[in-house]
């Protein structure tokens, strides 16, 4: 979900734990809190409040992940590896 909220053009706010980690940045596409307490939350809003997010940082992020990049990186990736073993 926090690749689809960059995608149109959407910073986050999350908790800063699991697979959110590898497909969002601190300060560029995402505000990470580290407890699940209403202060841990509150205090990354008021940070998320106060931040600028970019619409390019957050439309290039979302494209990292993209299908058509999925299908290129998978693609280079079997090339290499076919060529490795022979």
């Amino acid at each position: 979900m926090p690749l689809e909220a960059n995608a149109c053009g959407t910073a986050v706010i999350a908790l800063g734990r699991g697979g959110v980690l590898e497909s969002q940045i601190p300060g560029k596409t995402a505000v990470f809190f580290e407890q699940q307490t209403e202060q841990s939350l509150a205090s990354a809003i008021n940070q998320f409040e106060q931040k600028h997010f970019l619409n390019e940082e957050l439309f290039a992020q979302a494209e990292k992940f993209s299908k058509e990049n999925f299908k290129q990186q998978f693609q280079e990736f079997i090339e290499k590896t076919y060529a490795a073993g022979n």
